[in-house]
């Protein structure tokens, strides 16, 4: 035979939690404490202003370091230079970085854009890059534009260090490198072509 469970209302009342500072007082320390920690926790906004005033100064200056680490990487491009340059402002930098760059000191020799000899609807672009600066530097992004007859744009292509084959080894003041470049042949509108150096 099962033994049946007392009526609800003969079990006397169950106690309720308590919730005041005076009911907690008047229990025993293990429950007082476990009360206590189940409660939920009540941040002021002046807590929530004070962890924001400490954490938001660290976040910039882990971004600035971030930059700073990274900006030989990051100044081969052009849109995030006035960002480094705003960090070398704050943060002194090496002259092997931005303020050494001179992309206009680099010039073009030997230019050859020929039909690709292996591949389809593609061309090759053969050049001698020399560094005309009085510094050494890091090497440019190369851009390549082609124009039409109203010499409007019909194509551009930027090639990154990386892309020939130099990464970030710096240039020294009169160093030639040979290039050879890839790219999809924009047709026939095009027909003149200009490189820039970023």
């Amino acid at each position: 035979t099962g033994a049946e469970m007392p009526d609800p209302e003969s079990r006397g009342a169950r106690p309720q939690p308590a919730t005041t500072e005076t009911e907690l007082d008047d229990l025993p320390p293990t429950i007082r404490r476990e009360l206590r920690s189940r409660q939920p926790s009540s941040r002021s906004p002046w807590t929530t202003a004070a962890w924001a005033a400490v954490s938001l100064p660290l976040i910039l200056l882990l971004a600035l370091q971030s930059v700073h680490h990274e900006r030989a990487r990051l100044s081969q491009f052009p849109e995030a230079r006035p960002l480094i340059d705003l960090v070398c402002r704050a943060v002194p930098c090496p002259r092997t970085t931005v303020e050494a760059r001179a992309p206009e000191a680099f010039r073009m020799e030997g230019r050859s854009v020929i039909s690709h000899p292996e591949v389809s609807n593609a061309l090759m672009v053969t050049a001698d890059l020399i560094n005309g600066g009085e510094i050494a530097q890091p090497p440019p992004v190369v851009e390549l534009r082609f124009t039409d007859v109203n010499g409007r744009t019909v194509a551009m292509r930027r090639f990154s260090p990386e892309e020939y084959g130099m990464g970030e080894t710096p240039l020294t003041p009169g160093q030639q490198i040979y290039l050879r470049l890839e790219l999809v042949d924009p047709g026939r509108r095009a027909i003149a072509y200009e490189f820039a150096f970023l």
